[in-house]
């Protein structure tokens, strides 16, 4: 997905704080399987509804389409 110039900045801090974190890790593979990285906005705090929070979050849709067959009802 293309991310706007804007918000890259934003994400690239993220994503350095999460591996100096050692709560993330990038390795590369060749697997047919990627899972986009997407930033979206969450609700404001009501004690400040003029601001505006992101949160950062893996798109993985495609990978629950063929998975929620194996839920158990």
């Amino acid at each position: 997905y293309r991310i706007a110039d804007i918000h890259k900045p934003l994400l690239r801090d993220y994503i350095k704080d999460m591996l100096d974190k050692k709560v993330l890790a990038i390795h590369k593979g060749n697997g047919r399987w990627n899972f986009p990285m997407i930033s979206a906005y969450k609700k404001p705090p009501k004690d400040e509804p003029e601001k505006l929070v992101r949160r950062h979050c893996l798109d993985v849709r495609m990978l629950n389409k063929i998975t929620s067959d194996y839920v158990v009802k």
